[in-house]
């Protein structure tokens, strides 16, 4: 048993990562922009092979994002939990202006078992 790593004990269960950021290129004014469910999946890894079932919006400028679940639109807020099935449902309007301007939103990814990525 002592050449066995943690024989004794419970396994251990690492959480999940988001490897990277996600950068979108979004023209200004744009309308409807879509969020990718496979930019995120492309981003996700686990060392102990549980799903990516859902991302957790943690903080960040919000403005001009919404999402839309069972045919309602809401503005997306603090602690939503979006399905993976849904984050193409995430829209985002370009503020009405010429100068470009950088907008950053905060997620942690939630696996199967409930662990929270990075």
């Amino acid at each position: 048993c002592s050449l066995i790593a943690n024989c004794n004990g419970t396994p251990t269960d690492t959480p999940p990562v988001m490897n990277g950021n996600i950068v979108y290129n979004v023209p200004n004014r744009a309308i409807n922009f879509p969020i990718s469910e496979s930019d995120f999946q492309s981003k996700y890894y686990d060392a102990n092979g549980d799903t990516f079932t859902s991302i957790k919006i943690t903080g960040g400028n919000l403005t001009n994002l919404t999402k839309t679940i069972n045919g309602v639109t809401t503005p997306l807020a603090v602690n939503d939990i979006i399905s993976v099935s849904d984050i193409s449902n995430i829209k985002f309007n370009g503020i009405n202006q010429d100068p470009s301007y950088t907008q950053t939103v905060n997620y942690v990814a939630i696996a199967s078992n409930g662990g929270q990525s990075n």
